[in-house]
């Protein structure tokens, strides 16, 4: 069982994050890189968040590092599920992409135009967050209200994506930036559904 579970676990998964509530949060990797030699790269948000690890595994009992027990609940070619502390968590599978895209470029887009995802319109500034200079303010518009917030572009074997916080939600909304078209951004979740930043002014 343990070597059928490994044969499929070798390779990157990036989690699709869902609402949880802040009471209950539990801080886990959003990416996971899985090698044949027991090696593993943990990743959150940034070059500064990887940890090198060992995990090994028993049945279906997957142990991240020394903190980390799993249990593993699912898992094809696409889609890893593990259960830490009674909740699951979904991972699906990261191709790694040819090229390294420029996340700097992505940001100059995004910041000289109003952008929208549905009914929902987006403000990128280019004003850092306090005490972080890889995170800028963002500002939402919904239901004629604003809210105001935090937006993240980065890179993981070579996707690009990008990462949305929101006052009054509890969760970052975190997208693979899968095609730009200049006025129109598709972006993907981990699970794969579709979802179209839209410039402003541009039919």
């Amino acid at each position: 069982m343990a070597n059928e579970i490994k044969g499929r676990i070798i390779g990157a998964w990036m989690l699709q994050q869902e609402f949880r509530s802040p009471w209950k949060k539990v801080i886990i990797p959003l990416f996971l890189s899985f090698d044949d030699t027991n090696n593993l790269v943990s990743r959150g948000y940034g070059d500064n968040s990887v940890s090198r690890l060992n995990y090994s595994l028993s049945d279906k009992n997957l142990k991240l590092g020394d903190k980390i027990n799993s249990e593993i609940e699912a898992i094809t070619q696409k889609k890893l599920v593990l259960k830490i502390n009674y909740e699951e968590y979904n991972y699906y599978r990261l191709f790694e992409k040819p090229t390294q895209p420029d996340p700097n470029k992505l940001r100059m887009q995004l910041i000289k135009n109003k952008w929208s995802i549905g009914d929902n319109t987006y403000v990128f500034t280019n004003d850092p967050m306090l005490n972080n200079n890889n995170s800028f303010e963002l500002i939402e518009c919904r239901d004629g209200k604003k809210y105001f917030g935090s937006y993240f572009i980065d890179t993981f074997k070579n996707n690009l994506l990008l990462v949305l916080l929101v006052d009054g939600k509890y969760m970052e909304m975190v997208f693979k930036v899968v095609d730009n078209q200049g006025s129109v951004l598709k972006l993907e979740t981990a699970s794969g559904k579709i979802s179209e930043l839209i410039q402003e002014g541009i039919s």
